[in-house]
């Protein structure tokens, strides 16, 4: 769902839709985390539950395969509600590049769950991987400016 809402976001040219775009996002996205969460059962011990499994790469042995299991169920809401907080607390200090601001935040928040769900580690590993262009520019345009004050 969040990377739905980055496709959102880059089709509107509205600041002010996007940024209402990206909170409605994310505050979707916790409440189906917590979704998530209540539908999952301790007494089933370690195995995994939620389990979509779909051939990706078949020659290679290399699948779509995602669930949750004891731990990772507890990432799930809380990855969301981190982003649900950094997009309210940059509601109004983001000073350019709004859209994309919240469109990386939203991008962020996507690869951030599949990598919390990924149990094939070819797709773990991609989805590890798909976290480092939203950091790098969150941070680079965003974050510690080269004087070490935050770029205004």
């Amino acid at each position: 769902m969040p990377l739905l809402g980055v496709i959102a976001i880059g089709v509107t040219s509205n600041i002010k839709l996007s940024k209402k775009i990206a909170l409605a996002i994310a505050g979707l996205e916790l409440i189906l985390t917590l979704f998530v969460a209540l539908l999952f059962d301790s007494d089933h011990g370690n195995n995994f539950q939620l389990v979509e499994q779909h051939a990706w790469i078949p020659s290679l042995n290399i699948q779509f395969l995602i669930g949750i299991d004891g731990i990772s169920v507890l990432f799930l809401p809380m990855s969301a509600l981190l982003t649900l907080t950094a997009i309210i607390a940059s509601w109004n200090s983001v000073q350019h590049l709004h859209r994309f601001h919240f469109a990386l935040l939203l991008a962020l928040e996507g690869v951030t769950i599949g990598v919390f769900t990924a149990l094939d580690m070819m797709l773990f590993f991609l989805f590890w991987e798909l976290t480092l262009p939203p950091i790098f520019f969150l941070i680079g345009l965003w974050g510690i400016g080269p004087n070490g004050a935050v770029q205004r």
